[in-house]
């Protein structure tokens, strides 16, 4: 004899089958959301013309929140408006519709972003605002999914993190303080450092990356046509073995030192990177 009934004969065999049905479901959105989360295009319809408003799952909250991308396609009469949830979300809009559309933030940001027809931009939603990361007004296609899309401006990445990237024929940006008693490196403006000392000079260090994150620059530090200048730097700096060493004094020449934080700049290593260039 059978211990448990057929499932099929049973009186709740439905709801049981409809439960696995709906798990079966349920997994399948989950995939299709990873499917679209990975930059893939949604498409939001626009040719009825008015406001769309994305904080639903009745108006597109689900295509808003899986997609790296929404391509906005019809022929509306006049322009549109998306309106987006409030929060924290990356997400670009290729406008292939043939109107403006105009994107804002549920509660309203200070200055909704504009999309011309044929335009992609690449958006932050911070808060109630609105910021653009990137704009190309002269090409069309998935934004850096397939490079179809030139990038025409700067990333601000915003601390989020790069991964898996394989860089090549990558530059560091540079910066040349003007010579003064105290010059301040700041970590926001660069992480290589060409300063020309023409007085005895106290250096600061400031923004650094936060605990946990390691944060780095070099210093080219250089003797005017003088020389004879001499150099402080903050107690937060270790020398390597110990002991500063001893920097040139010469007329034109120039020392190499490289500094590391892990701790947000309450400690930075000191290497030395070579002394006496000439």
């Amino acid at each position: 004899m059978a211990l448990l009934p057929q499932l099929t004969n049973h009186s709740d065999a439905g709801f049981i089958t409809e439960g696995q049905d709906k798990k079966h479901n349920t997994s399948n959105n989950l995939d299709a959301l990873i499917d679209n989360a990975m930059n893939r295009p949604s498409d939001l319809a626009v040719g009825a013309g008015g406001t769309f408003t994305l904080n639903t799952p009745q108006t597109d909250l689900d295509l808003y929140l899986a997609s790296g991308l929404i391509r906005v396609t019809g022929s509306p009469a006049a322009p549109t408006n998306i309106t987006v949830p409030d929060g924290n979300k990356r997400i670009a809009f290729f406008n292939d519709s043939t109107k403006t559309t105009t994107i804002d933030t549920v509660t309203g940001a200070a200055t909704p972003v504009s999309i011309a027809p044929g335009v992609v931009k690449s958006l932050h939603i911070r808060g109630i605002e609105i910021i653009i990361v990137a704009d190309d007004a002269s090409q069309t296609g998935a934004l850096l999914a397939d490079g179809t899309v030139s990038v025409t401006g700067n990333f601000d990445w915003d601390d989020f993190e790069l991964k898996r990237a394989l860089l090549k024929d990558y530059a560091e940006k540079m910066t040349a303080p003007a010579s003064s008693g105290t010059i301040d490196l700041d970590l926001e403006l660069g992480n290589v450092f060409d300063v020309t000392l023409d007085q005895n000079t106290t250096f600061t260090f400031s923004n650094p990356p936060i605990s946990g994150r390691a944060g780095s620059f070099t210093l080219y530090m250089r003797q005017d046509d003088t020389g004879g200048w001499l150099n402080t730097f903050p107690p937060s700096v270790q020398w390597e073995g110990g002991s500063k060493p001893t920097f040139s004094l010469t007329a034109n020449q120039y020392d190499v030192v490289s500094f590391l934080t892990i701790d947000g700049g309450t400690i930075w290593s000191a290497f030395l990177g070579g002394l006496n260039f000439a």
